[in-house]
């Protein structure tokens, strides 16, 4: 993220630096910056899919190495 955001470019150098003894990328924080994250694409593909005059679905399972079921969703 910092490679795109001045902000946490910024928050990462003044920790790598030391200049800041607290790192607030926790595992909480991080997860709600992927939610965060996530949403605003789905966002974005809806507007998309909303605009188009036609789309398609595409769904597809297959199992992992663990035998855990894994679909995909193109559209």
């Amino acid at each position: 993220m910092a490679e795109w955001n001045p902000v946490m470019r910024e928050h990462v150098r003044r920790y790598e630096d030391r200049e800041s003894r607290y790192y607030f990328l926790s595992n909480k924080i991080q997860n709600e910056l992927i939610k965060k994250i996530a949403d605003e694409i789905k966002g974005m593909i809806i507007k998309k899919i909303q605009g188009a005059k036609y789309f398609y679905v595409i769904v597809d399972c297959t199992p992992d190495i663990s035998h855990h079921e894994q679909m995909t969703l193109i559209l």
